[in-house]
């Protein structure tokens, strides 16, 4: 019995199998088409077109024309015009190549001209702008100089009190603020002065405002004395408050018309 086995084994093992088992015939439907060489490619009767070779190849042959076109006409354009410049010098004729340098740069200066007038445009638009601007604030300054100028005529005395103010005006006070210290005391106006030199000395802002007001605290008043005797015999107004100025007040104005006071106390 063991012997049987043994030798059935080896024919089941050799029998051919079924389905999958089976030898892979190469010559089955839908393998891919014979794909010639380029040894076996017909070059000789070839047409040059792309419908004439395979077509697995057709896309690269497309792509190898659009290279090789554009190479071909950049080296035709570079031939022909070294063609005609070599032609112009033999012939003792004009470079072409001034003319197309002289084209070059006339539209290049023409540009720049161009970029010039738009600039000259914009500057005689803003200088006109400006000078309006100006105007407006010399204007405005002239107004609140005479304004300042009739609330404070005790200060354009032409003596001692105009001299202080052009000092106080010298030293940094604005000029709203020269009625205020020019009641004071003789001591807290000093005590003014001080703080005054050494806060403009640190850059602070309002100097003059802030001098003025450490001063009344260090003597503990809230107003200024109006016991001022002036040389002409008129006294200030009994409230002479510093002002911050309203609100929105323009710097540019603010410096004009401190520059016209201060003109109009170097006059009288």
């Amino acid at each position: 019995m063991p012997e049987e086995i043994a030798n059935a084994a080896p024919a089941e093992a050799s029998a051919p199998a079924d389905g999958d088992g089976g030898a892979v015939d190469t010559g089955a439907a839908g393998s891919a088409p014979d794909f010639p060489s380029a040894d076996e490619f017909g070059w000789d009767t070839w047409d040059g077109t792309h419908d004439a070779i395979p077509e697995q190849l057709r896309p690269w042959a497309q792509k190898f024309e659009g290279h090789y076109t554009k190479e071909a006409r950049l080296a035709r354009e570079e031939a022909e015009r070294n063609r005609s410049l070599y032609e112009a010098m033999m012939e003792g004729r004009e470079d072409p190549r001034i003319s197309e340098y002289k084209t070059k740069w006339e539209t290049e200066a023409q540009t720049l001209q161009r970029h010039k007038q738009e600039f000259e445009t914009q500057k005689s638009q803003y200088d006109a702008y400006r000078q309006r601007v100006e105007q407006h604030f010399e204007q405005e300054a002239e107004q609140e100089v005479l304004a300042w100028e009739a609330a404070n005529s005790w200060i354009l005395d032409g003596g001692p009190v105009q001299e202080a103010a052009k000092e106080l005006i010298t030293e940094g006070f604005d000029y709203e603020e020269l009625p205020a210290i020019l009641v004071m005391p003789t001591g807290m106006q000093e005590v003014a002065r001080k703080q005054m030199k050494e806060l403009s000395a640190s850059g602070a802002k309002n100097a003059g405002k802030l001098a003025i007001r450490l001063a009344k605290a260090e003597f503990q008043l809230d107003e200024p004395s109006p016991a001022v005797a002036l040389v002409n015999g008129t006294k200030p107004p009994v409230s002479a408050r510093v002002s911050d100025g309203p609100p929105g007040r323009d710097s540019s104005l603010q410096e004009q018309t401190q520059h016209f006071v201060r003109l109009a106390l170097a006059k009288r």
